[in-house]
C-alpha cells in the first residue's frame, strides 16, 4: 500500500447532507433521522489499495474556524448543496472564496437530495456555474444511492491514479475496502484525543486489547494518515501516571527497556533496581539489541555509562551480563555441574572471604538449566541453598542482583510476582516498577505471574493493584491485566 494518504475534505451550509453522504460511501447506509455533526468527523477507508481519509466538517457557523487546518491537508474539497435549498447554493460563490483564501485545491462541486420533487437548482444553472468556476460537478442522491460511485470514481480515481478512464463495478461498498484494524483505531484515538475532553475510555480499550506489534502499527498509522506524532498528542492531552503507561504501551519494548536504562542512570544517583530487574531478566539477544537501540537514541554506549554509574562487584557483574554470553545448554552435564557446585562452595562458605569472580563467571555463563542443576548439588554438598551463601557471603547491590538472576533463571514469572508485589505493599505505590512489570511481560508471562502472586500472598493480584492505585491509572491497568 502507498503509505501517503488522499485526504478528503466534506463542507458545506448545515443540513445539505454531508454526513450521508460520507455514510453511504463509508457503509452503503442511509439514516432518515437528521443528526447534526458536532465539529469534524475524521473517518478513512483504504481505495484500491490506497489510504483515504473523509473529514466530514460541520456547516455551523461556530466550527468554520476548524475548516482551514483541513484544507490545507486535503488533496479535493468536495462543496456540497442541496438542489431543494436555493440558499445553500447562493452561498456556493462564498464558501469557494473562502476555500481559495486558505489555499488554491480541486474543489468538486456536488448537488445532493436530487432524489426530492422541489427542485430549486436546476441542473443547468449547476452545470453553467461549475463550468465558470473551472471545478467538476455531479448531482447525486445520499439517500438513493445515485451516481456516488461515479462522484467518487471520476474526482478521486485520476488524482490516486492518473489512469485512463475504466469501467467501474459497482458493489456494496463500491470497491472502498473497508479500513484496516490499526488504521480504524488511529481513526478513534484521534476522535478520542480532539475536542475539549479526551475520551479516555476508548483509549484504554485500545490499548488494553492491543499487542505490542499492534500498537506499534497503530502508531504508524497515526503519522501517515493525520501527519502527526501520536506520542506527542497522547504526552499533550495525557497527564501522571496514565500518561507514562500509555507511553510505554506504544513504545517499542526494547525501546522501552533502552529509556528505562537511560533514566536510572541520568542525573545525580543512580536507580540500581531497574538495572537489576532489567539487564538480569532479558536473554542475551535481546540485551544486545538494548545495546543497540540505546547508542542510536542517546548517542552513548551502555556499558560505558553503567561502569561510569557503578562500583565494585557489582559494576562488573553487570558489564558481565552485557556481554551476553550465557550457555543455551538445556542438557546439563551432571559432572560439570557437580564441579561448578564445589567451586562455588569453595569461594564462598569454605573460606574465610569470598572469591568473587568465580559467583561471577558461574552466574553469567551457566544456563538455566544449567544453574538449576548447580543449585541441587549445591544442597546436596552444603546442606544450605545458593540463597543463603549468597546471603552469608555478599551485601549491597551485588548481593541483589546475583539473586535476581538466581530467581530470574529458575522461576521468572515468580519472580516478577514478588516485583509487583514489592511495588504496591505499604505505604505509597512504586508506580514505576508496577507499569514496567505490566507493560513488559504482560504478553510473555501475565497468566503465571497471576498464578504465583496468589500462591505466594494468598490474595488476588488484580484486587491489591486496585486497591492501591486509582483513576485512569488504575483502569488501564485493570484492562491489561484483563487481556491476558
Amino acid at each position: 500500500m502507498n503509505e501517503t494518504t488522499l485526504n478528503i475534505v466534506f463542507v458545506g451550509d448545515v443540513g445539505v447532507g454531508k454526513t450521508s453522504l460520507v455514510n453511504r460511501i463509508i457503509d452503503n447506509k442511509f439514516n432518515e433521522e437528521y443528526v447534526p455533526t458536532n465539529g469534524v468527523k475524521t473517518n478513512n477507508i483504504d481505495y484500491r489499495g490506497e489510504s483515504v481519509t473523509i473529514w466530514d466538517i460541520s456547516g455551523q457557523e461556530k466550527y468554520k474556524e476548524l475548516i482551514p487546518r483541513y484544507i490545507k491537508q486535503s488533496s479535493v474539497v468536495f462543496l456540497i448543496y442541496d438542489i431543494s435549498s436555493k440558499t445553500s447554493f447562493k452561498n456556493i460563490p462564498n464558501w469557494i472564496n473562502f476555500i481559495k483564501n486558505i489555499e488554491n485545491k480541486n474543489i468538486v462541486l456536488t448537488g445532493n437530495k436530487k432524489d426530492l420533487q422541489e427542485r430549486k437548482v436546476s441542473k443547468e444553472e449547476s452545470e453553467e456555474f461549475a463550468k465558470k468556476e473551472e471545478i467538476l460537478f455531479f448531482e447525486i442522491s445520499a439517500k438513493q444511492d445515485e451516481n456516488i460511485a461515479n462522484l467518487f470514481y471520476d474526482s478521486i480515481k485520476e488524482l490516486l491514479e492518473g489512469n485512463e478512464k475504466e469501467e467501474v463495478k459497482l458493489t456494496n461498498n463500491r470497491g472502498f475496502g473497508r479500513i484496516s484494524q490499526d488504521k480504524k483505531d488511529a481513526q478513534v484515538i484521534l476522535r478520542a484525543l480532539e475536542g475539549s475532553k479526551t475520551d479516555d475510555d476508548k483509549l484504554i480499550d485500545i490499548a488494553g486489547k492491543r499487542t505490542h506489534k499492534e500498537r506499534l502499527k497503530i502508531r504508524q498509522a497515526y503519522k501517515s494518515m493525520f501527519g502527526k506524532d501520536l506520542m506527542s498528542d497522547l504526552k499533550s492531552d495525557l497527564n501522571g501516571n496514565y500518561k507514562t503507561t500509555m507511553l510505554a504501551l506504544f513504545t517499542d519494548p526494547v525501546e522501552y527497556d533502552a529509556d528505562s536504562l537511560y533514566k536510572a542512570m541520568k542525573g545525580l544517583g543512580t536507580d540500581e533496581d531497574t538495572l537489576i530487574e532489567i539487564l538480569s531478566s532479558r536473554p542475551g539477544w535481546y540485551i544486545n539489541r538494548i545495546k543497540k537501540v540505546y547508542k542510536e537514541k542517546y548517542k552513548k554506549d551502555l556499558e560505558e555509562d553503567i561502569v561510569g554509574d557503578t562500583s565494585n562487584n557489582f559494576r562488573k557483574l553487570l558489564v558481565s551480563l552485557l556481554q551476553c554470553e550465557r550457555s543455551r545448554n538445556e542438557r546439563p552435564d551432571k559432572d560439570q555441574c557437580e564441579k561448578l557446585a564445589k567451586e562455588l562452595y569453595n569461594a564462598g562458605e569454605k573460606k574465610l572471604g569470598t572469591d568473587e569472580p568465580v559467583f561471577n563467571k558461574i552466574f553469567v555463563l551457566s544456563s538455566p538449566q544449567e544453574l538449576i542443576y548447580i543449585a541441587r548439588e549445591y544442597n546436596k554438598l552444603t546442606g544450605n541453598t545458593l540463597v543463603t551463601a549468597i546471603d552469608n557471603e555478599f551485601s549491597g547491590d551485588i548481593k541483589k542482583l546475583l539473586k535476581t538472576v538466581l530467581y530470574v533463571l529458575i522461576s521468572p514469572s515468580e519472580y516478577f510476582a514478588t516485583r509487583i508485589r514489592d511495588a504496591i505493599k505499604g505505604l505509597g505505590t512504586k508506580e514505576t516498577i508496577l507499569t514496567r512489570v505490566m507493560v513488559t511481560r504482560a504478553e510473555i508471562d501475565l497468566p503465571k505471574i497471576k498464578q504465583y502472586y496468589e500462591k505466594l500472598y494468598g490474595k488476588n493480584m488484580l484486587e491489591d493493584i486496585k486497591d492501591d492505585v486509582s483513576g485512569n491509572y488504575k483502569k488501564l491497568l485493570i484492562a491489561i491485566y484483563n487481556q491476558y
